[in-house]
């Protein structure tokens, strides 16, 4: 493990088992996004970080045994629940390790929230392109009381662009929000197999029911009503043509 520069972010907790793959994860999550390197920034703007436009890759610029942190967050749609992570680095220096790092942060209403360490993974000689990849992580973010950061260790090689980073993938899938403890509608009650589900809807302005306190679960549903519910779920909108 190489010496770090020092941190923003304080450490809590233990790291969980991780495993190092040469390739992304069979069985990922029903979505991915990529957080490329170029939407990681330096830990502290003194560490240098040149460019490597064939493969939009970064790698540090220092003399060794210098090392380059680059940071970001992972941008998830709110309660997702992150499934997997893995990243495409480089390292063709014997000498040295890339290291990736996972945190889970808590935010809210307080501000300076505590990042805790749930991971960490790291090459191991093995020489050019390779995937590091996590096991099963299984925990949701809100994006107001819980989100996730990803940090890279770039240590400098004995020659240039020895160590890179390219990207970031995250693996997740969307949940329908848990069930409250009451019922918004007296014909949809607490037992009913449908209430999460029509909460949920209730909750995101979907559906206001069939009057009376009522959600009439059993009634016929007209196309207008779909048009109206499959685009208030969905958010569909378009801009208007410029004038």
């Amino acid at each position: 493990m190489h010496s770090r520069t020092a941190s923003l972010f304080l450490v809590i907790g233990s790291c969980l088992a991780a495993s190092v793959a040469t390739a992304q994860p069979s069985t990922p999550g029903s979505h991915a996004t990529t957080i490329p390197s170029v939407s990681f920034t330096p830990e502290i703007s003194a560490m240098t970080y040149g460019e490597d436009f064939a493969t939009m890759s970064r790698y540090p610029t220092g003399m060794p045994p210098e090392v380059t942190v680059l940071v970001a967050g992972l941008p998830l749609p709110s309660g997702a629940v992150l499934d997997q992570l893995s990243f495409e680095v480089w390292d063709n220096d014997a000498t040295v390790d890339v290291e990736v790092e996972y945190f889970s942060c808590s935010g809210g209403a307080t501000a300076g929230g505590i990042c805790a360490l749930l991971g960490s993974l790291q090459t191991t000689g093995q020489p050019g392109w390779q995937w590091l990849s996590t096991g099963e992580i299984g925990l949701t973010g809100d994006n107001v009381n819980t989100y996730f950061l990803l940090r890279i260790y770039l240590p400098v090689g004995n020659s240039g662009g020895s160590t890179e980073f390219r990207r970031a993938v995250a693996y997740y899938h969307l949940q329908v929000s848990p069930a409250p403890a009451t019922a918004t509608f007296t014909d949809v009650p607490t037992s009913s197999p449908y209430f999460q589900f029509v909460e949920a809807m209730a909750a995101a302005g979907i559906t206001a029911g069939c009057g009376g306190e009522n959600y009439c679960p059993d009634s016929p549903i007209t196309r207008g009503q779909v048009a109206v519910i499959l685009a208030k779920a969905l958010g569909i909108y378009w801009p208007t043509t410029p004038q």
